[in-house]
Order: C-alpha cells, then sequence, then structure tokens
C-alpha cells in the first residue's frame, strides 16, 4: 500500500484525498524547482538558451528515461548521487583557489528566514512521497528500513559539513543555487582559470537534476493510470510495482 491506502483506513476518502494530493504537490514542488535550477545552470553553460528550451528537453528526454525499470533507474539514481557529490567537492575546490576566505561565523541566520528554511527543507531533501515506490523495490522491510535510514543519516551528515565549509569560505556571498559561486571571488568576480571549473560542475549537476526527474514523476503515472483504470507493469509505475 501507498500513503493513500493508509490514509483511507485510517481517516476514510477525505483523509485519502488529502494525503495523496500533499504527497503529489511535493513532488511537483521538486520536479518543478529540478527545472529552475537546470534552466539556470545550462543558461549559465550555453550562453542564449532559454528555460523553456530546458524544460521542453528535459521532459522529453524524462519520457524516454520513464521506459527504464526502476530496479534499473537505481543506477542511474546512483549516477546522480555521485553527480550532485562531485559538483560539491568542485564547490570546494572554487573555494579553496578564493585569494582570502571570508570565514564566515554566524551560528544562526535571521529568524524572518526560518519559514523558507523549513520550507525547502521539507519539499527538497525529504523523500517521503516516494518512499512506498522504494519499499516496493527492496527485497524486505529490513532492506527498506537500512536503505532509508542510512540515506537520511548520511545526507544529514553531509548536508551540514558541507554548509559549514561553504559558509567559512565564501561567508554571505554563498548564492542560493551554491554552484553559481564556483570561479567566482567574494564580489562575483571571474577566478583565473574559473570558468572550467564551472562548466564542469554544469554538466555534473545537470545530470543529476536531469536523473532525479523520474522517480518523482512515477507516482504521477500512478494516479493517472488509476484514474484511467490501468494497472501498470510490474516495475515502471511506482507504487503498483
Amino acid at each position: 500500500p501507498g500513503y493513500r491506502e493508509a490514509a483511507l483506513a485510517a481517516g476514510g476518502p477525505w483523509l485519502a484525498g488529502c494525503v495523496h494530493a500533499t504527497c503529489l504537490l511535493e513532488l511537483a514542488t521538486y520536479a518543478w524547482g529540478n527545472l529552475i535550477v537546470l534552466g539556470h545552470t545550462l543558461a549559465d553553460l550555453v550562453p542564449g538558451l532559454g528555460f523553456a528550451q530546458v524544460a521542453v528537453a528535459s521532459t522529453l528526454l524524462g519520457v524516454v528515461l520513464s521506459a527504464i525499470p526502476d530496479k534499473a533507474y537505481s543506477y542511474i539514481s546512483l549516477l546522480s548521487a555521485i553527480c550532485i557529490s562531485t559538483s560539491c567537492a568542485l564547490v570546494l575546490r572554487s573555494g579553496w583557489e578564493l585569494p582570502v576566505w571570508a570565514q564566515g561565523d554566524r551560528p544562526s541566520g535571521d529568524l524572518s528566514l526560518l519559514p523558507t528554511s523549513l520550507a525547502m527543507l521539507i519539499f527538497t531533501s525529504a523523500c517521503h512521497p516516494v518512499l512506498p515506490s522504494i519499499f516496493h523495490n527492496v527485497r524486505s522491510r529490513a532492506d527498506f528500513d537500512r536503505a532509508t535510514r542510512n540515506g537520511w543519516v548520511f545526507w544529514a551528515v553531509f548536508s551540514a559539513a558541507f554548509g559549514a565549509a561553504v559558509y567559512y569560505m565564501f561567508g554571505d556571498s554563498v548564492q542560493v543555487i551554491v554552484t553559481r559561486n564556483i570561479g567566482r571571488t567574494l564580489d562575483r568576480k571571474p577566478l583565473p582559470d574559473g570558468r572550467g571549473l564551472a562548466a564542469l560542475s554544469a554538466g555534473w549537476i545537470s545530470l543529476k537534476l536531469q536523473g532525479a526527474q523520474v522517480p518523482v514523476s512515477r507516482p504521477f503515472a500512478e494516479a493517472l493510470a488509476q484514474a484511467l483504470g490501468y494497472q501498470l507493469p510490474r516495475g515502471n509505475g511506482g507504487l503498483l510495482s
């Protein structure tokens, strides 16, 4: 069962509808956020490339990639994880080349930013809407518990360490899309030889973002299939796979 079925058993159709709509909203927000970052990243890399062009190309490629079964696609997801790790390493590498570090040491920011920060955490780092898909593609509950627990712990430690290191290097010059700091000084001037690092990072980030689009689309495919009374093939449809 997925979240909708669990909510249906716990609170009836009304709760099931609310839970299902919330999960789909989270996934749509995540997918749209991916497209925004992908558009900015490729626009920085290829002058003249518009957001609409990136969105159309990404969507068409996502449709093609959706034909790959879930278990096989897990290797593409692994590649996506490697891509984001490599891009983060390039941010630190660029920071190492700065003439001087900002040595940012503020332990907290403006409290007015707390709601935005929590929203970003919930809608971009949380993977709970796709947990049913993960559950249906592992051998046992123990495998599911181990995978989700280890994944969340690793991501929490990695994010905290990376964020602290980048803030120490760049201070308040850190950009919302942190890879846009690559090849730039604290006052946003180009670093010597920084263009190569920025282009390399843009390539890795683009692969990561594109690879992440298919898993978040699975529940939408499942919802559409349910509405049409069609059962998706095993391994190619999220919650029913």
